[in-house]
């Protein structure tokens, strides 16, 4: 029977390097798209064509190890160990692992680790958009920038999502300011930092639009960063110590029952 059944094998084969076959159930599923005949041929063609290169070149590769066999043998093995690991690791976090992070934990960890989350670049909050230079209804909504209240918020956005080519408003979002920058024809010899501390309100023209920015807030580079900021940062950062410390346990625990088994031993 064995042989029958190696006979019937060899007999579905589409294609042989060496030792090495290639069947016609390997190739199926990546056939169950192709509906005309025509289709399946070419596309068998095209899978056998690719598999002999492979193993043409997996023979050669193979062949020219030489003394290098034992090194690359080992590679592998360290790599099918470590894949192993990765995947029963993975396992447990997704099993084990609290990602509930409350807020209080967050505020909790900022205020004992401030002085890692400094600033690296000046941050603003700002009401800012972009007008075509000809469009005059703009002075409806140029007082409401000048006084950026909180309560006009909506209707200022609204206005702007109508009428404005682009637009940020909002009171309670840092930008870093170079990204802002970008967007407005500053002199590019202007001193960032007195710009941002001697204007509160400032409109900028070019050949085409009507630029209105209004500083809300500012915090400058070296400072530690507004808790909002770095909020998701921080929560990333818990979770990555609980996941560390979670397989730190479970190494401690499954050494601990090794021993007590007999399985492992120091000699």
């Amino acid at each position: 029977m064995g042989c029958s059944r190696l006979r019937n094998k060899k007999k579905n084969a589409l294609a042989k390097y060496q030792d090495e076959y290639l069947y016609l159930e390997d190739v199926q599923d990546q056939l169950k798209s192709f509906v005309s005949p025509e289709d399946s041929i070419n596309q068998v063609k095209n899978i056998i064509n690719t598999w002999l290169k492979y193993q043409t070149l997996l023979g050669a590769a193979d062949k020219n190890l030489g003394d290098s066999a034992p090194y690359f043998n080992q590679l592998l093995e360290d790599y099918k160990n470590s894949l192993y690991i990765y995947h029963y690791e993975s396992q447990q976090i997704a099993k084990n692992l609290d990602t509930v992070v409350t807020d209080s934990l967050i505020k909790k960890y900022y205020d004992l680790n401030a002085g890692n989350f400094e600033l690296k670049r000046n941050i603003v909050k700002i009401w800012y958009a972009k007008f075509p230079k000809a469009f005059v209804q703009v002075k409806e909504v140029l007082p409401y920038f000048k006084n950026a209240n909180p309560n006009s918020l909506g209707y200022v956005n609204e206005f702007c999502t109508q009428y404005a080519s682009n637009h940020f408003v909002s009171n309670t979002e840092w930008l870093y300011f170079d990204e802002i920058g970008k967007e407005i024809p500053l002199d590019p010899l202007y001193d960032q930092l007195k710009f941002i501390q001697n204007n509160k309100y400032k409109e900028f023209t070019d050949d085409n639009y009507l630029y209105v920015l209004s500083i809300i807030d500012y915090k400058v580079k070296n400072n530690v960063s507004p808790l909002e900021m770095v909020y998701p940062q921080i929560k990333q950062m818990i979770i990555n110590e609980r996941k560390v410390s979670l397989l730190n346990k479970n190494q401690g625990d499954l050494l601990k029952k090794a021993i007590e088994k007999g399985d492992a031993k120091i000699l």
